[in-house]
């Protein structure tokens, strides 16, 4: 499904893309030039669980006037690019849009992937980038391209990312089977004049089986390139590891959706893996860490793939305790081996707030904020000891999520990792205790500070230390 404001492309991609698919495009009904009801092409092409893909795409009327029939057009889709003007007075009605989009699809289950084709990039005033990226993945997870639709750059590349992200919700779906076949035109056409009518089910991408494997869709009547037996590579063990990217074939990837959007980003970044000092293999940088472990190398795809998913599963009973933005991969390796990665954005902990304390902050702000830490210290803490999180609690791996919840924003133990019995500790005294020692030594009036400071903040212990260290050092 192509959705987008007026103007912004959403016409020209899609007939560009069918010319390029060989295919045609109808369009029911348009007015000097704009969609009234929508554009729609069909397309087979591609495998998926050794059958044909069948792509029905569809664009969706702009005007606000037209909004009930963008509605029941977009409730039906299993992935939604989001064509994007991305000139500079066109910008902000975009991510307006795009924030309306993002409440519907982030409510679904699975929740549809959205893909931000920022279109228009010919154009001198163009939005930079980086801005585009900054504004889109502060609202959610997106995976962004770059396009100029009147010449069709960018234009297929977009088209299989989406096609990807619609077969993995398809995969994820617990109700495949079953399902309306997609209304012919005619019914489509009834079915929004009347905007009371019932619009049965329309699949974007739809499959004739339940899926079980994946292949990557290609255009029309072109060559599969046959790859070479992956018995034709030795297995090396020091050989440097690839991080996975988006191609990665379905069933592979943790969250089946997200993860693959947020793969995406992470393949723009250039990240370099490098040996670690423990023997794993790891990337850092651009607000992301990836990771595969000593033990993340398994002698069959099956037995990375079957880890992957007890994995997952572990992450979903950890649900609000993680920080948000992790993907768990099960890349396939030379020799018909895996090796199992995960991937994590990286948020600020606690330990980086601290920075924020410098030699002008008053001494009511530093104790406010120290006394916060450690009512979010013990609240993670209390919660690890709960569902039994193997991740230690400290201020490197806890941070604040945008709620204001505390969450382990660090990399997760591998899978087989038995969590050992874990009891409530003084992790308050253990890492902040020697933290407000210097402190009160820097700064006389800072125990009065403590003491002072909203009862709501609560945590006497951490006062009665700040009131102990005073006396050490000024009395």
């Amino acid at each position: 499904m192509y959705d987008g404001p007026p103007f912004s492309g959403k016409t020209t991609t899609v007939r560009t893309l069918a010319d390029r698919l060989g295919v045609a495009v109808e369009t029911p009904e348009e007015e000097r030039g704009r969609t009234l009801f929508y554009d729609w092409a069909d397309y087979v092409g591609g495998l998926y669980d050794g059958r044909q893909i069948h792509c029905e795409i569809i664009t969706v009327p702009g005007q606000r006037e037209l909004a009930a029939r963008r509605e029941m057009l977009v409730e039906t889709a299993d992935v939604v690019i989001f064509v994007l003007d991305s000139r500079a007075d066109a910008f902000d009605e975009c991510i307006g849009r795009l924030q309306e989009l993002l409440r519907w699809s982030r409510e679904q289950s699975p929740p549809v992937g959205v893909v931000v084709q920022a279109n228009k990039r010919d154009d001198p005033k163009r939005v930079p980038a980086e801005v585009i990226r900054e504004r889109c993945l502060a609202i959610a997870p997106l995976a962004i391209t770059e396009t100029v639709a009147t010449d069709g750059a960018g234009v297929r590349e977009t088209f299989v990312l989406g096609v990807r992200l619609a077969l993995d919700r398809v995969r994820a779906s617990k109700d495949v089977l079953g399902k309306p076949p997609p209304p012919t035109r005619e019914v489509l056409i009834e079915s929004m004049s009347q905007l009371g009518a019932a619009l049965e089910r329309v699949h974007d991408v739809s499959a004739e089986a339940e899926p079980t494997d994946f292949e990557d869709p290609v255009p029309h009547g072109a060559e599969r390139e046959s790859a070479p037996p992956v018995e034709a590579e030795p297995y090396d063990p020091d050989r440097v590891p690839v991080i996975p990217d988006p191609d990665t074939p379905g069933g592979l990837i943790w969250p089946p959706v997200d993860g693959r959007i947020l793969l995406h980003e992470v393949s723009t970044l250039g990240l370099e893996v490098q040996r670690a000092r423990d023997g794993s293999w790891a990337a850092t940088g651009a607000g992301w860490r990836a990771r595969s472990g000593l033990e993340s190398a398994y002698e069959t795809a099956d037995g990375a793939r079957n880890a992957m998913l007890e994995w997952a599963r572990r992450h979903s009973l950890l649900k609000g305790m993680l920080s948000r933005d992790r993907v768990l991969v099960a890349a396939p390796e030379p020799g018909g081996r895996g090796r199992l990665w995960q991937l994590v954005r990286t948020l600020p902990a606690l330990r980086d707030s601290l920075s924020e304390l410098g030699p002008e902050t008053p001494d009511s702000v530093v104790a406010e904020k120290l006394l916060g830490m450690a009512r979010t210290l013990e609240l993670a803490e209390e919660a690890a000891v709960d569902r039994s999180l193997t991740m230690p609690t400290n201020l490197w791996t806890v941070g604040v999520d945008p709620a204001g919840r505390p969450v382990h924003v660090g990399l997760m133990s591998e899978p087989g990792i038995t969590a050992p019995e874990r009891k409530l500790t003084d992790v308050v005294g253990i890492e902040l205790g020697p933290i407000v020692r210097v402190l009160v030594r820097q700064r006389p009036g800072l125990a009065a500070a403590f003491a002072r400071a909203p009862a709501v903040l609560g945590h006497d212990a951490l006062r009665d230390r700040a009131r102990d260290y005073h006396r050490e050092w000024h009395e």
